[in-house]
């Protein structure tokens, strides 16, 4: 049973505004080293925080793509999502 004044897009909606209190610390500096309209190749992503290892970093890249913060374009480049 549904709770009442709850709906589907209430989900969607704390996904996409997770705090950065609960990512763990090698996203949280992932996502602060992008830039809203601005791609950043892994290599340059890597230089920028650099005691992460590219596994690591690609992990981290990962979630905050799957938690809709960050998208993949082509060639290896990142940039925020707002």
């Amino acid at each position: 049973m549904a709770e009442q004044g709850a709906t589907p897009e209430d989900g969607q909606a704390s996904l996409l505004s997770a705090p950065s209190a609960e990512l763990d610390a090698t996203a949280r500096r992932a996502l602060e080293a992008l830039k809203v309209d601005v791609s950043t190749h892994l290599d340059d992503l890597l230089e920028k925080v650099q005691d992460i290892s590219p596994s690591e970093l690609i992990a981290a890249l990962f979630e905050l793509e799957m938690l809709g913060l960050v998208k993949q374009l082509p060639g290896k480049n990142f940039v925020k999502v707002w």
